[in-house]
């Protein structure tokens, strides 16, 4: 039960106000499923990632990732994007630089919609970010291998 300050707003699920708010954004669109939820692993960057769906619409392939969270996160939103937009083409998909994420709506009002561009130095931000990470993550295992 979804409720605001203790009044009960909606007798559905969350999952399924969700459901209903990407229902209330897709009913004003055509478009085809392409990819749904496709895993990706690409081994020479070692990465791997899973994007909601790439939908073609008006014959260009989009990138479109939902996201469930209360606040808006568009630096990262547009570096997970990025990524994906990347090993997509790395696995031999065709989309569109400009991608797209649904914040779907918990009161199951329609999705909102944020849109973003693939640039290369949003690329290059997202490789240096990764290494960055990698380049911790064998500190803190070297340091649990002395303890």
């Amino acid at each position: 039960i979804v409720s605001v300050t203790g009044v009960q707003t909606c007798a559905l699920p969350i999952s399924m106000s969700y459901l209903t708010s990407f229902d209330q954004w897709a009913k004003e669109k055509k478009f085809v499923i392409k990819v749904f939820e496709e895993r990706i692993i690409d081994e020479e960057l070692g990465l791997s990632g899973q994007p909601d769906a790439v939908f073609e619409i008006d014959g260009v392939n989009h990138l479109f990732d939902w996201k469930t969270s209360v606040t808006d996160d568009p630096v990262t939103w547009r570096l997970q994007g990025t990524a994906y937009i990347e090993l997509l083409r790395r696995s031999w998909h065709k989309v569109s630089d400009t991608f797209y994420f649904l914040k779907l709506r918990k009161d199951g009002k329609r999705a909102e919609t944020f849109a973003y561009k693939y640039t290369l130095e949003g690329w290059e931000t997202f490789v240096k970010a990764m290494d960055c990470a990698k380049y911790f993550q064998k500190w803190k295992e070297a340091l649990q291998d002395v303890e």
